[in-house]
């Protein structure tokens, strides 16, 4: 069972422009996630600053209950070697793929943003 409390979590404590838009998309793929699976919505577990592992928080975890599959989204706008490698080493410990989400490369539009946005939810 879903638990749609702990749905969204926002973070307002470390305001600046880069982060605001970390936090639009963040909000778009939750959005994204729940229009696509609006019919099966009961099924699916979709939360965001989520503890993966050893202290590892993903942007948004994505469980479809009814086929198991569990979705890793990691926003950055500072994708560096090391950051990758860091991933990488998480992520691989797990066995789990994980989706990159390049804040560089998302439009500042919102319709385009939007667009880009369902472009990346694993249909």
């Amino acid at each position: 069972m879903v638990n749609w409390n702990e749905l969204y979590k926002i973070r307002i404590n470390n305001y600046s422009e880069a982060f605001a838009k970390h936090e639009v998309v963040k909000l778009l793929i939750v959005s994204a996630l729940l229009n696509k699976y609006h019919s099966k919505k009961k099924y699916q577990e979709i939360y965001t600053e989520y503890p993966v592992c050893e202290g590892k928080v993903c942007d948004v975890y994505h469980l479809n209950n009814l086929t198991k599959e569990e979705y890793f989204y990691e926003i950055q706008s500072k994708i560096t070697k090391e950051w990758l490698e860091q991933l990488k080493q998480t992520y691989g410990k797990m066995e789990k793929d994980y989706i990159i989400v390049d804040l560089n490369k998302l439009s500042d539009n919102l319709p385009e943003l939007v667009k880009q946005i369902k472009e990346l939810i694993i249909w």
